[in-house]
């Protein structure tokens, strides 16, 4: 796109391999990996004018890492400030289950899993940097 070529793309599914997952740790590995790969696409693709990825993975940083990373160290430093980080976790589950159109029951799910999700997904980044730093090969994330 940078160079002024075309991106085409099948009107039709390729696949519905997400379709099976069915335990909470297939869930979890999906997630990482989903993480690990907007780590490296957006290292690899994040400048202007795409900014592929950079978004998701800035909010994996935050909700997943440093937000929960604070509210540790609040516990441990002053507790009773810890209160503060929690009520803004609740307040962003709020907000998730208010913009699910969906019934209550699965706005509860949903929010909850898209901010489990976070972790998994920061758990992925940090995957990625890993490698990175230490020059590792990466290998696929399997998760059935």
């Amino acid at each position: 796109r940078q160079l002024g070529h075309d991106v085409w793309r099948l009107d039709h599914e390729m696949t519905l391999h997400d379709a099976a997952i069915f335990k909470f740790s297939q869930w979890w590995k999906r997630t990482t990996r989903a993480g690990y790969a907007y780590a490296e696409s957006s290292r690899l693709h994040g400048n202007a004018p795409e900014y592929h990825w950079v978004k998701e993975s800035r909010r994996a940083w935050i909700w997943g890492g440093i937000i929960p990373l604070l509210g540790l160290l609040m516990f441990v430093v002053k507790p009773w400030w810890s209160l503060g980080i929690l009520m803004l976790l609740v307040m962003q589950f709020l907000r998730l289950v208010s913009q699910n159109r969906s019934k209550k029951t699965f706005a509860f799910t949903y929010a909850f899993f898209l901010m489990v999700g976070k972790v998994a997904e920061m758990v992925g980044q940090l995957k990625y940097q890993w490698h990175r730093w230490f020059n590792l090969k990466s290998s696929l994330i399997e998760y059935k």
